[in-house]
């Protein structure tokens, strides 16, 4: 139904939010010329709710967001471990790394597995230890060129090992 001359009519209510409590862990060796290293270590253990699908601006799956529930935050991985290193090689050349593990983060989906006419919103975390997993490494080299100009070159190798990180999945079941 809608309003007479108008056409359909669509209230609102602003009440879309996410909780988040969370955990950082983290050790420093800053990077210095004098000792030639550097190293961090970092991890995060996160426990984020949304009572909406985060980035969403309508929740039009139910008559009111009560309906939706409070879920965990979609896209926020619970568990998070980021290390890094930096060292001067032999020959002016610098090297650096950065490793990152992070467990899978939960995903929604539209599941109409029980008919057309009867599609819900569902949340699910896909199969596997981890959601990211990947080592970058870099060389990098300077050159003075004179006149207090200097020259820079470096090469990046991305995800070192080729290990899979999916970024999107089949979200829709009963298709």
């Amino acid at each position: 139904a809608g309003v007479p001359g108008y056409g359909p009519l669509i209230l609102g209510t602003n009440g879309i939010e996410t909780r988040s409590n969370a955990l950082l862990v983290s050790l420093e060796k800053p990077y210095t010329t004098t000792s030639g290293w550097g190293a961090t270590i970092a991890y995060t253990y996160t426990d984020a709710k949304e009572n909406r699908q985060f980035g969403e601006h309508y929740a039009l799956d139910y008559p009111t967001l009560a309906q939706f529930g409070w879920k965990k935050a979609g896209g926020v991985a619970p568990h998070r471990l980021v290390a890094t290193g930096i060292y001067d090689a032999p020959w002016g050349f610098t090297l650096s790394s950065k490793l990152t593990l992070a467990t899978q983060s939960p995903r929604y989906g539209t599941n109409c597995l029980a008919g057309w006419t009867d599609c819900k919103l569902d949340q699910y975390t896909p199969d596997g230890k981890y959601g990211e997993k990947r080592l970058d490494i870099a060389v990098e080299k300077n050159w003075s060129v004179g006149g207090g100009v200097k020259l820079r070159t470096r090469a990046d190798l991305f995800n070192v090992f080729n290990w899979t990180n999916y970024t999107g999945y089949d979200d829709w079941w009963g298709a």
